[in-house]
């Protein structure tokens, strides 16, 4: 659901200076100010803006005007805002979010990586994040190793094991100079103060420092280090993640309206196959918001089973009888189209709350075709043909069925037409609620009735066999 409120969410790399926190949202500022320009003389958007700055993170809140006097959606504002910010190359991770009850750093769609190799682990999700990117409705994508610190990575040269000098050795050196070495401990106020020595900060602050590093032999020579060394700069990881005791990597992206269920379809049917083939000790799975959705459906596929099995039992119980209860639950899957219609003319996606409204929709649905096939059977048993009796508990249930349906939607139409924030929570489940009833009226007044005579034309066919074939084999074994 939609809020009338924008967090924007940036966070640099570790140890960035706090004057290109600044820059950033200084950048972020003139966006907003950009964006209602935009919107100026054609629609009243953005209300204020609030920037929060901590040491590599901001945080923006974008207060929006009402959605009764703004015609662009939070969406649609979030998307020329992202416009206008541009590229932040720096960037660890970077959101706009726009939903109630939703964080703003929780991406559309999140794909967690594992495999037991840090090599294959940063290929694979490299491809993995190329296809992401060549999607027009994909943004955004980053991975929780993609974003870290470049560090040194240091080799000895030949010569410096014919000087009695290992990696450990080097390295211990390089530290003691640049981080520096704990020489004392003194008592202060209760507490232990270290006093590091190291090089002075002037001849600390670059790299170029490291040319005129000299290293200590273990004979008491001093060498010029890069004499004994090769040093490349690369990504360093700063933090390993593991899943099951695998190295595992998490892919985050987010994705334009509507976009997400035509990106996944063309992952799993184009993409991944080959990708898995690629990469044959590299596995995938859905994580996040899609691992929480498929969890849902799977668990309220299930829940839904249990419950129609359930009133089928009870419905058998009642009227003694396996077709009737079929014949009441006939209507259900009509209470399920209803509400995809409902949310296709409002334009709205399925979501968790639209399955409470299909949930009270069976409910009514169920109630009009029990009270219905429940007053065929009594006018039945006075005597009357089933025909009749159908026809006449068509007439007296007629107006009930059809003046609840109209009632319910026309007093769930204020809700469907309200543009307010409170009301968008709601929305999905009264538009189940209110087309899934709206449906399934004709549906217990027409389709009920005629697969109820149906199955007594059926029934009645199956009698009339049976009575042919006893008379038949009566008449064979009679003696003549």
């Amino acid at each position: 659901v939609e809020d009338d409120e924008m967090i924007i969410s940036i966070t640099l790399p570790s140890g960035s200076p706090f004057s290109r926190t600044e820059q950033v949202a200084e950048q972020v500022k003139q966006a907003g100010y950009e964006t209602i320009e935009f919107y100026e003389g054609k629609d009243n958007a953005i209300k204020g803006i609030i920037v929060i700055l901590e040491e590599n993170t901001l945080t923006a809140f974008i207060n929006l005007h009402d959605p009764a006097i703004r015609e662009a959606s939070t969406k649609d504002v979030a998307a020329i805002y992202r416009k206008n910010i541009g590229q932040i190359p720096d960037a660890e991770s970077f959101s706009i979010g726009t939903q109630i009850g939703r964080d703003s750093n929780e991406p559309d769609m999140s794909f967690n990586i594992t495999t037991s190799s840090s090599d294959q682990l940063l290929v694979a999700v490299e491809d993995f994040m190329g296809k992401l990117r060549s999607y027009d409705v994909v943004y955004d994508v980053n991975s929780s190793i993609n974003s870290a610190i470049t560090e040194m990575q240091i080799s000895l040269k030949p010569n410096a094991e014919k000087l009695g000098l290992t990696l450990a050795e080097v390295s211990r050196q390089l530290r003691q100079a640049y981080y520096g070495e704990e020489v004392q401990r003194l008592p202060r106020d209760g507490e232990d103060v270290r006093v590091m020595v190291h090089y002075p900060k002037k001849l600390r602050r670059s790299i170029d420092s490291l040319t005129k590093f000299r290293i200590r032999t273990p004979d008491g020579r001093e060498v010029p280090f890069l004499s004994l060394a090769s040093v490349s700069q690369s990504p360093g990881i700063t933090k390993i993640e593991r899943t099951n005791g695998r190295k595992s990597a998490t892919i985050s992206a987010y994705v334009s309206e509507d976009g997400k269920s035509q990106v996944l379809t063309d992952l799993n049917t184009n993409y991944l196959p080959s990708w898995k083939e690629k990469h044959p000790d590299v596995y995938w799975e859905l994580s996040g918001e899609l691992e929480g959705q498929d969890d849902f459906f799977a668990e309220i596929g299930f829940l839904s089973l249990v419950a129609v099995l359930t009133m089928f039992a009870l419905l058998t119980i009642a009227f003694r009888s396996y077709f009737l209860p079929i014949l009441i639950l006939s209507a259900l899957p009509f209470g399920f189209c209803g509400a995809i219609i409902g949310h296709v003319i409002f334009g709205k996606g399925l979501s968790m709350i639209s399955y409470w409204g299909i949930g009270a929709a069976c409910g009514v649905v169920i109630n009009d075709n029990l009270v219905l096939v429940d007053y065929i059977n009594r006018i039945r048993k006075g005597g009357k043909h089933v025909l009749e009796s159908i026809i006449e508990a068509g007439v007296v249930r007629f107006r009930p069925i059809i003046i609840t349906s109209l009632t319910t939607f026309i007093g769930l139409m204020p809700i469907m037409l309200e543009p307010s924030v409170q009301a968008n929570f709601l929305k999905p489940a009264v538009i189940s609620l209110s087309f899934g009833v709206v449906l399934c009226a004709p549906v217990t007044l027409i389709l009920v009735p005629c697969l109820m005579l149906i199955g007594e034309d059926i029934k009645q066919n199956l009698n009339n066999a049976k009575e042919a074939i006893k008379i038949r084999i009566n008449k064979e074994i009679t003696p003549v």
